[in-house]
């Protein structure tokens, strides 16, 4: 979920100004009803001596820096997996540890890095569980989490980047032998790509030379760039521009070729190819990334298509993965959920199931954006009124308090918030907690966790009409005007001595907030799994189980060396005739790729 601040006389309740579904004005992609610009340079260059500790501000909020982890949290993160599954199957005596120890070890295809916002609940019964709000693909985290060891000032960055990462680019994506990405693409080099959080897509780079110990490019990659410095040709191997001055001085330049200079860029730039790269990449990046590359990618689009950045396919991983293991003890907790809703069905829904208290979601959007909590007449009415991109929605139910949370007309099981513990004049704030979870050799491993808590505490009594969003909603990024990202940082409760005692959880419940988030990665990498065939998208099975035609249009694919060929001729064919179009056809292989 998102937050925004709110009031009285705004509505819908949503994630708004930094975080409503796309629409026209501030904090939008859209103006004039065309997509805003924004540019990124050509790449930046980490070296392998560049200082991480002299620069650690610029990679980690200074009050991480000066923190101290709490004992709790550094507990967790020293447990042996064996540890983890012995203590939770012990405080679940019905959950079968073998088939959770096959999941703690469970080799991803697809999904190796994943984090789940998390709420602590409990039920009008008093039964006490971490229920998964929504799965992310390249979730944040490191620049809020304490060190856990003095000696790694790379923190949670040499975790991920040292395991996850290197094991990527080191072995194929299945786990078995093969040739390294070096072998794959020789001349091929490392990078970065983002669209917002520059403070951790520069930690990751930073710390991806120093490990690798060869320069790293740092590239900023936006949605809507008439210029962008990332393009993919026939093979699905990724280039970048970069300076030709940084490309020479890196002993690069073998394998660069001419590029023309950007608006804001070098004078004199070239395209280099990328062997292997991590995104941080999170607006529509399907748009940006084919699906299938040869290049490899931590983490490849397919999990953001499968569920880490689509709620509608997430629902459905989880609802698969229920129902395979539920019979093991193994369930992932979630708010009872209505796929695929038509806007016009929304009303039915949320009335029908809920009682009039209900989330309702863009399925695609994230950090917040596109998250709709609904409890009165006048925030239905305005979110009926907004334009929306997509045509599908989920329909959930609200986690909010005992005395006014969502009403069921089903059996399930209806969530509320635990919160945060009272404060001196007794109030209690809705909070989430973020798990980020990684690959290892060990299997998945925590890598990272925070917690947020909403503007406003949680009210004894329904909140007035267009103000829901500011006592329930928890996420701190804020989209502006100009599409630079800021952050409500006040909200932010970091694991360490200070703020996470203001959370009243328990090591238990941190390992309940673990095993969930395994979970619901090992589910989207399942669907990844079902989604891709012998290397090749299964494109009518996605549209089959995600009939949003706005969506399909929207995923990028990059045609075969024939497939351009062909597409070249016919173009040329029509504009010069046939003679001319088949010799454009025969030279569509070196031209083809830009994305």
């Amino acid at each position: 979920m998102a937050a925004a601040a709110s009031s009285a006389t705004k509505a819908p309740a949503k994630a708004g100004a930094g975080g409503n579904a796309p629409a026209e004005g501030a904090g939008s992609i859209v103006l004039g009803g065309k997509l805003k610009e924004k540019r990124g340079g050509d790449a930046e260059c980490f070296d392998k001596d560049y200082d991480f500790a002299e620069n650690a501000g610029n990679h980690f909020y200074a009050r991480a820096l000066n923190a101290t982890v709490h004992p709790m949290v550094k507990t967790l993160f020293g447990m042996p997996t064996e540890s983890i599954l012995i203590r939770y199957c012990h405080m679940r005596p019905h959950v079968n540890k073998e088939k959770l120890r096959e999941l703690l070890h469970y080799r991803p295809k697809h999904f190796r890095w994943a984090g789940c916002d998390t709420f602590c609940t409990t039920t009008a019964e008093g039964k006490r569980s971490v229920v998964v709000i929504e799965t992310n693909s390249c979730p944040s985290g490191q620049k809020h989490m304490p060190l856990l060891e003095e000696s790694n000032e790379y923190g949670g960055y040499k975790r991920l980047i040292g395991t996850t990462f290197s094991d990527l680019i080191e072995h194929p994506m299945d786990g078995k032998d093969g040739p390294s990405a070096k072998e794959e693409i020789p001349g091929g080099v490392l990078a970065v790509v983002y669209d917002k959080n520059k403070q951790e897509a520069s930690g990751y780079a930073a710390t991806m030379a120093s490990l690798s110990g060869e320069p790293v490019y740092l590239v900023e990659f936006y949605l809507t760039d008439p210029e962008p410095p990332v393009r993919w040709d026939s093979e699905g191997v990724m280039s970048i521009r970069v300076a030709a001055a940084t490309v020479e001085a890196n002993g690069h330049s073998d394998a660069a070729t001419p590029a023309a200079a950007s608006t804001i860029g070098a004078p004199a730039a070239v395209w280099i190819p990328v062997r292997a790269c991590f995104r941080y990449v999170t607006q529509r990046p399907w748009s940006r990334l084919p699906v299938v590359s040869k290049t490899r990618v931590l983490n490849p689009v397919i999990c953001c298509l499968a569920g880490g950045r689509n709620k509608l396919m997430a629902s459905k991983a989880y609802d698969f993965f229920n129902g395979e293991f539920h019979e093991y003890g193994l369930t992932i907790n979630v708010p009872e959920t209505i796929q695929d809703v038509a806007k016009v069905e929304v009303p039915l829904y949320v009335k029908r199931f809920f009682g009039g208290h209900a989330v309702v979601k863009v399925p695609y959007g994230n950090a917040g954006q596109g998250v709709y909590t609904i409890l009165s007449k006048e925030e239905l009415d305005s979110f009926m009124a907004e334009d929306h991109h997509y045509g599908k929605f989920i329909v959930q139910s609200l986690v909010g308090s005992a005395n006014w949370g969502s009403v069921s007309s089903t059996t399930k099981e209806r969530f509320y918030h635990v919160g945060t513990l009272p404060t001196k004049r007794g109030r209690i704030y809705a909070c989430d907690v973020r798990c980020m979870i990684h690959y290892t050799a060990d299997g998945w491993r925590p890598c990272s966790m925070y917690a947020r808590r909403a503007h406003e505490p949680l009210p004894d009594e329904a909140p007035a009409p267009g103000t829901s969003w500011a006592c329930l909603g928890t996420n701190l990024s804020k989209l502006a005007s100009d599409l630079s990202w800021s952050t409500e940082s006040e909200r932010l409760l970091m694991m360490d001595t200070k703020d996470f005692g203001r959370l009243g959880v328990a090591v238990d419940d941190l390992i309940d907030a673990f095993v969930q988030t395994l979970l619901s990665a090992v589910a989207i990498d399942k669907m990844a799994s079902r989604l891709i065939k012998g290397g090749v998208f299964d494109k009518e099975l996605f549209s089959s189980l995600n009939d949003d035609p706005a969506l399909v249009a929207e995923i990028m694919t990059i045609p075969t060396i024939a497939e351009a060929a062909a597409a070249a001729g016919a173009v040329a064919g029509a504009a010069v005739g046939a003679a001319a179009g088949a010799a454009a056809g025969a030279v569509a292989e070196a031209v083809v790729g830009s994305a």
